[in-house]
């Protein structure tokens, strides 16, 4: 295990897709966001690779913890993107946090977010390709 602040990787996030402001799909990176605890240490902010339980299988994933600093938000999700899948997720969601991309940071223009989640998406595949999805479904999964 690898600790990031008083993080533990990899580690296991599940819960309700909640509504976000859909600026994701806007950017051309759909999320599905889930709440953290409220308690969620800041040192562990940052993007993340990520497997994500979806369609009854593991999937890669890039994940971004913490709060949208760039549009001033305050609190902080958990947005999983889902590397070359499309569909709605309006119930429960898995995800395996596996390796930390980067930290976070804000960004000025949207063109500098868009090109910068280009290489956290690529970043994540190609440190997925050389790992192994979790073995099995996740047991507490919301159906």
């Amino acid at each position: 295990m690898l600790e990031i602040g008083s993080m533990q990787l990899p580690k296991l996030f599940h819960g309700r897709v909640v509504l976000g402001q859909g600026r994701g799909r806007r950017l051309g990176f759909p999320t599905a966001n889930l709440e953290l605890p409220k308690d969620f240490p800041a040192t562990a902010y940052g993007v993340y690779a990520c497997w994500v339980w979806v369609g009854n299988k593991w999937r890669p994933g890039v994940a971004h913890l913490g709060p949208a600093a760039s549009f001033g938000e305050k609190v902080p999700v958990l947005e999983v993107h889902i590397l070359d899948w499309t569909g709605e997720l309006n119930q429960g969601l898995t995800a395996q946090i596996t390796q930390k991309i980067r930290d976070t940071a804000i960004f000025s223009r949207p063109e500098e977010l868009i090109l910068q989640i280009h290489h956290d998406a690529m970043k994540a595949a190609r440190l997925l390709r050389a790992t192994t999805p979790p073995d099995s479904p996740p047991k507490d999964f919301l159906r």
